[in-house]
Formats: C-alpha cells, structure tokens, sequence
C-alpha cells in the first residue's frame, strides 16, 4: 500500500507540469467596438515565452523609459507577488514529487500539498488585483501606449504620441477580462487530488482494526520465520 501511495501522489504531482504547459495559463475577453463584437481567448505558456523572449531581445539593449516605468509602477507589487507564489507553486509539485518518490513521509507530503494550493491561489488572486488595474483603468492599455511612444526616439513614434495613437485603442476595443486560465484551476485540483488522497491513508492509519491486522500480520510473519 505504501509502494501505491507514493506511485500515485508523485504521477499526480508530476500531471501538474504538462497541465502547465498544454492547458491555458491566461484567459482574455476584449470588446471589439468596430465589429461590435467580443474576442474571447486563451494564451498557453508557449506563446508567452514567445512573446517574453521577443521583448527582451528588442529591449535589452536599452532601459525602460522614465514615462512607461512610472505609468506601470501600480502593477509591480501584484506582479512580483504573483511570480512568488507560481515559483512557489512549482516548488511545492516538485516537493511532492521527490517526497514521494524518496520518503514515507505523508504529513509531509499533505503540508506541500496543501501549500501547492494555497500559492496556486494567492497566484490567481495576486494576478486577478493586477488586472482590475488594467480594466478599471487606473493603468489603461492607451496610457502604456502613450507612454512607450513618448519614451520612444524614432520619429513615427514622436508623431503616433502627437495623435495620440494609444488613446485610439479605447475605439478599437476595450478589455473586459483578463486572469489566470484553466492550467491554474487543474493545478489547485490536482493538489486537492493529493491531500485526499494522503489523508485517506493518515486515517486507515489510525483506524485501530487497521493497526491491529497489520500487528497480527507481522506476529504471523514472525511466527513463519521461527518456523
């Protein structure tokens, strides 16, 4: 029983990686005011490292601009709080999975677990406090455009800012939701997976029947050995 215990607590916390990966990592619903309809979406991790990778190679060379740095700072506490509890949350799966593989040691196991659950939320809720600032606009998308523009020394960028080509995309479309997506719901389930599954075995453990048979079964053991 112990062999399947560990089997099972590590494959689960092992399908918390390729959920990861496959599932969507974030959710997206904009208003199109030009089609008058909705783009509704998901972003998986792929293309966000994509998207990621690209940015540091355009802006590596160069720092942040004054304008564009002061009109994120609102973001930058529920941005770093919410890569620390994904990074802790990752760190929990791993826990579990070496825990497993390599120890008995279940209420050890129940505290990653339940840790595992509770960064994968402090995550959705960090991420969700970050995006009402964005939607309710108090860092509109127009004003980061605007300000990237005026950061910006190209010549197109200097008259897009004149125009004011970030106030424009309030006519091209408005985002109505933006949060963490399902990858992030099968984590918190999977974890759940995990704790009942560890807390069925702490109570067969406690149940007396169950340490009475497992005593009388080691005296027979005994016993046949003697023999």
């Amino acid at each position: 029983m112990k062999a399947v215990y560990r089997v099972v607590s590590a494959l689960l916390a092992a399908l918390i990686f390729p959920a990861m990966y496959f599932l969507n990592l974030i959710h997206y619903i904009i208003e199109l005011k030009i089609t008058e309809g909705y783009l509704n979406d998901n972003i998986v991790l792929q293309e966000i490292i994509n998207i990621v990778t690209d940015f540091f190679k355009k802006t590596s060379h160069k720092p942040m601009g004054a304008h564009l740095t002061e009109v994120l700072m609102p973001l930058k506490a529920s941005a770093i709080v919410t890569a620390v509890f994904i990074v802790l949350t990752v760190l929990m799966a791993l826990a579990v999975i070496f825990c497993s593989a390599f120890t008995n040691a279940r209420k050890v196991n129940l505290c990653f677990a339940v840790g595992g659950i509770i960064s994968t939320i402090g995550a959705m809720a960090a991420f969700n406090h970050m995006t009402s600032l964005i939607i309710n606009g108090t860092v509109s998308v127009s004003s980061v455009i605007n300000a990237a523009m005026s950061d910006s020394s190209s010549f197109l960028a200097g008259v897009g800012a004149l125009l004011g080509a970030g106030g424009a995309t309030e006519y091209l479309g408005k985002l109505l939701l933006l949060r963490l997506g399902s990858a992030f719901t099968a984590t918190v389930i999977l974890f759940s997976f995990i704790v009942l599954w560890t807390l069925a075995f702490l109570l067969i453990e406690l149940d007396p029947d169950a340490k009475a048979k497992k005593s009388l079964r080691g005296q027979n053991k005994k016993l046949k050995g003697q023999n």
